[in-house]
């Protein structure tokens, strides 16, 4: 009786370690993906929102945000995604960067 007691203790003890880490976790961003443009003056940063619980292979379901990054790495301007797989490669031309149904900006 006193060993499943002190057995159940660790359990729940170990639950609520791992429970705290991932909170920890929570509001952390990671980079996803990046696209350099054409003549390298600009990038198209996707930073992707740590999640708390995901299933397998919906890692790229998670909220987050696209950043367009200047030459020396100065944010110029920022958005954010609901699915961070929504953003497809941009077009980029020399006064603009635009992905398909997301954004259209000047660069």
């Amino acid at each position: 009786m006193q060993k499943a007691s002190i057995l159940g203790s660790a359990l729940v003890g170990v639950a609520c370690l791992v429970m705290f880490a991932a909170l920890l976790t929570a509001g952390e961003t990671q980079e996803y993906r990046r696209f350099d443009s054409p003549d390298k003056r600009n990038a198209l940063i996707v930073y992707r929102k740590q999640q708390i619980f995901a299933m397998p292979g919906q890692a790229s379901d998670a909220p987050g945000y696209v950043v367009l990054v200047g030459l020396k790495g100065q944010e110029l301007k920022r958005q954010t995604v609901e699915m961070v797989q929504n953003v497809t490669a941009p077009v980029w031309t020399t006064e603009t960067v635009s992905v398909k149904l997301l954004l259209d900006w000047k660069r």
